[in-house]
């Protein structure tokens, strides 16, 4: 029923929006749309952006609860001491301490997921446990590796269970569920950024890479359609299979392998050169708000041009006259009812309730009380609907 109805509407509209190319040619095949539709790419919010080391240092302390039991866990991992973070320290300046990044802060990952079934972390627990054996081979270039997955949904237990059980002995798992105003500054921390989402439909784009972009991280996105629009593979990240019969050279492993090899913090690193075309890329110069204004003026100015404002005036007019139906339909059926309450009344010989639906001050008074509250909007004194009336609503008395 809700197809017909979008493709009724849809195909009447003068314009539309989309959030991808593919999204935009599936609708035309699918949906027979007489114009095809103009793409609004999300972008990620100005609050966005990398997070200095104040921010960093102030972060970490409100995160010590939960991340330094984990971290404590593996030896030698850097970890809190006074005045240190697992990513700042303070260092005495004659009179006063200075705050700056530790030198031997290891390699910050994250991972953001609502822990649903739509995305399968073991994918990731597996890789990390292959990673913690990359690291401890002689020779590489980052020591430690802390990975932070955030977020809360029903799968978050049975993963915290299966991470428990690791042993790793370069790798440190925490995970966390984050105040609003502190997400943005913790992307602003990592070095990398992992996502899982596998888009249901293959037509839209993860709104978690954007953030991350947001925040110049790199990423390692699992692929699907439409994900080639936003990630540009081996430019502004890697695009990795998720299906277990792919090659290794195409798995996650493989992948996080390759970007950590040639260094973390190197100008000359894969992570680097990434960071640099990330800042170059119009998604993270061309922020929301721009965004939307630029494109929506667009199709505005067009829309004049073409002479098709009345078009969207008779759109309008017909979804409010469809509201109007619904309206009436709703205050039929509470008629209805209020019918059958009334004609069930008179057979056992009891009064109507002279107080149904009548105005009372006492409004949210609990259930059960002689006066409820008027429904707003309706107004109906259905106590006075005559006898001869209720007669027509014979087949309704139980």
């Amino acid at each position: 029923m809700y197809r017909r109805y979008e493709a009724f509407f849809g195909q009447r509209a003068d314009h539309h929006l989309c959030v991808s190319n593919v999204m935009a040619d599936w609708l035309v095949e699918h949906f027979g749309l007489r114009r095809r539709p103009t793409v609004l790419y999300d972008r990620p919010p100005a609050h966005f952006k990398r997070t200095d080391v104040t921010e960093a240092h102030e972060l970490f302390m409100r995160l010590r609860d939960i991340a330094a039991p984990v971290l404590a866990k593996v030896d030698g991992f850097p970890s809190y001491a006074e005045g240190q973070t697992p990513l700042t320290r303070t260092t005495p300046v004659k009179s006063s301490a200075s705050l700056g990044w530790r030198p031997d802060r290891p390699l910050f990952l994250i991972s953001s997921t609502s822990w649903t079934p739509d995305e399968d972390f073991s994918m990731l627990l597996t890789a990390l446990e292959d990673l913690d054996a990359f690291l401890e081979q002689p020779g590489g270039q980052v020591p430690f590796l802390l990975c932070m997955i955030t977020g809360k949904g029903p799968e978050r237990e049975r993963y915290e269970a299966k991470i428990e059980g690791l042993r790793l002995r370069r790798c440190a798992v925490v995970t966390a569920f984050l105040e609003p105003q502190d997400y943005p500054l913790l992307l602003g921390c990592a070095d990398l950024g992992v996502c899982l989402h596998t888009s249901s439909s293959g037509l839209d784009l993860p709104m978690k890479v954007l953030d991350m972009y947001g925040a110049q991280v790199p990423v390692c996105a699992a692929g699907f359609p439409a994900l080639g629009e936003l990630v540009k593979e081996h430019v502004t990240g890697e695009i990795f299979s998720s299906h277990s019969a792919a090659p290794r050279s195409e798995g996650l492993t493989s992948k996080l392998e390759q970007l950590i090899s040639g260094g973390i913090r190197k100008k000359d690193g894969a992570l680097a050169k990434m960071r640099d075309n990330i800042t170059r890329s119009e998604t993270f110069l061309t922020r929301w708000e721009q965004n939307w204004s630029d494109i929506l003026a667009e199709e505005v100015r067009c829309s004049l041009r073409e002479g098709d404002g009345p078009g969207v005036l008779l759109t309008i007019a017909t979804i409010a006259c469809m509201a109007l139906v619904a309206l009436v339909v709703f205050c039929l059926r509470t008629t209805t009812i209020a019918a059958r309450w009334h004609c069930r009344a008179s057979d056992s010989g009891q009064t109507f309730p002279p107080q149904l639906w009548k105005s009372s001050p006492q409004v949210g008074k609990r259930r059960g009380s002689r006066n409820p509250p008027q429904r707003p909007g309706l107004g109906l004194r259905f106590r006075k609907l005559p006898i001869r009336r209720l007669k027509v609503l014979g087949p309704l008395r139980s």
